[in-house]
């Protein structure tokens, strides 16, 4: 693969937030393809962005990795060939922007934004990228800008935002969306989707790999969900990490995705004496949450109030505490790190304050990682029990098993020599 990725001509693809995709039969993998006809059928709700500039007010949502601000940065000349004059467009990053008082400097006290005010049949487009960043979290931005925006003109302004799933504040958001009246019946909040085979095979083609070979062998290795990230595909997409087991593949896979792929996001918040853990130590902590989550019976991580709690759930509170250790290094597992893992591209939003793994592979692949320093008798005593004389896997942690199987020795042996549920399974790992 050249050094630098390329600028890959893809179609993004956008559903409305919660709103369910079909995304091939695992349910985990490409996005099946809006375009063709079967796809359109699967995926009625799916749009591509073009389809949705006429929305008065966009929120534009999407987990780490999936790519929204390179989609976001593609429609400006479209944006620009709505207005009478580019100056109408206003385009903020909030990575620069430290506090209200410079937000308010750059946009409300502009001489464009006054010419507009006055103005009476200009249109102005306010694109506000990364708004879950910054010194201004989200908590405080969405509705320091709903009062900014209050007996604005809104007949003649249009808002795009841009901002991780996880960190869309739907109840306050929802406050803001609905200065747009007339667009209360229908959705303005759309997450970005996964990529598609073809999407893949065009990555494949520019990167001078035999995009024929390259679906094959993704199929084959079992890392599908880990090509329908642009991240983990372009990692997947150079031949020398290409090879090995998908025991191999999936861990450096997993820990790719725990990289801070924005240099600029990172440099930003270092400026803002804000930390960054090691890739290794966020994975170590991923490791843990999909451990706890897996043998728990749990899907996703909860951060509301305690009234809050569903029975699927497990507190943030409850994986802080204790230490862990990667490559000699113990460090202690406190509320920040925890929180910093969760905001990985290894997670995906679950709804209101709920975080859970973006793929469940995710999720079995690591806790096996998390099991496989424990001997024999602690794994036999979590993913086994007995009815009689008889020992087997218990069926839900079959996948978990599976993986655990190709990373200790001891349980392998276990599994190929007792009549289990997982020995073609672990086999194929």
């Amino acid at each position: 693969m050249p050094p630098n990725r390329p600028i890959l001509p893809w179609k993004r693809f956008w559903c409305p937030l919660g709103a369910e995709i079909n995304c091939g039969m695992s349910g985990d993998g490409f996005l099946t393809n809006p375009e063709d006809e079967m796809g359109r059928i699967f995926n009625p709700n799916v749009k591509e962005i073009g389809q949705l500039l006429d929305l008065p007010c966009l929120v534009l949502v999407g987990e780490p990795g999936l790519g929204k601000t390179t989609a976001l940065n593609a429609i400006r000349p479209d944006l620009i060939s709505r207005l009478s004059s580019e100056r109408n467009l206003i385009w903020e990053d909030m990575r620069s922007v430290p506090d209200p008082a410079t937000f308010r400097q750059r946009v409300f006290e502009t001489p464009e934004w006054t010419t507009w005010r006055s103005s009476q049949h200009e249109k102005l487009i306010l694109v506000v990228d990364g708004v879950d960043e910054g010194l201004m979290r989200l908590s405080n931005f969405v509705p320091f800008l709903t009062r900014e925006l209050e007996g604005a003109p809104h007949e003649r302004l249009q808002v795009v935002l841009a901002c991780r799933t996880a960190d869309w504040p739907t109840a306050q958001g929802k406050a803001l969306l609905n200065q747009w009246s007339a667009s209360k019946d229908q959705p303005l909040v759309w997450e970005l989707c996964p990529l598609r085979q073809t999407d893949a095979r065009l990555a494949a083609e520019q990167s001078g790999v035999d995009p024929d070979a390259f679906i094959k062998a993704l199929y084959a290795s079992g890392t599908v969900g880990l090509a329908s990230r642009p991240i983990t595909l372009f990692f997947l997409l150079q031949s020398e990490n290409f090879t090995g087991t998908r025991t191999t593949l999936y861990e450096q896979g997993c820990l790719k995705l725990c990289e801070e792929q924005d240099r600029s996001r990172l440099e930003s918040q270092q400026a803002q004496g804000a930390s960054w853990s090691a890739p290794r130590q966020l994975h170590q902590v991923a490791a843990r949450i999909a451990y706890v989550l897996t043998l728990g019976g749990k899907s996703s991580v909860y951060g509301g109030e305690s009234e809050g709690l569903a029975d699927s759930d497990i507190n943030i509170d409850d994986l802080t505490g204790s230490f862990e250790t990667v490559e000699g290094v113990r460090f202690p597992v406190t509320d920040r790190i925890v929180k910093e893992a969760l905001k990985t591209a290894l997670f995906s939003s679950r709804g209101s304050d709920r975080i859970g793994f973006a793929h469940q592979t995710f999720a079995e692949h690591m806790a096996a990682q998390y099991l496989r320093r424990l001997p024999l008798v602690q794994v036999r005593g979590m993913l086994c029990q007995r009815e009689g004389p008889k020992e087997h896997v218990i069926p839900q942690l079959a996948e978990t098993a599976a993986w655990l199987a190709s990373l200790h020795d001891e349980f392998y042996r276990f599994v190929t020599t007792v009549p289990t549920l997982l020995i073609d399974t672990a086999l194929t790992h």
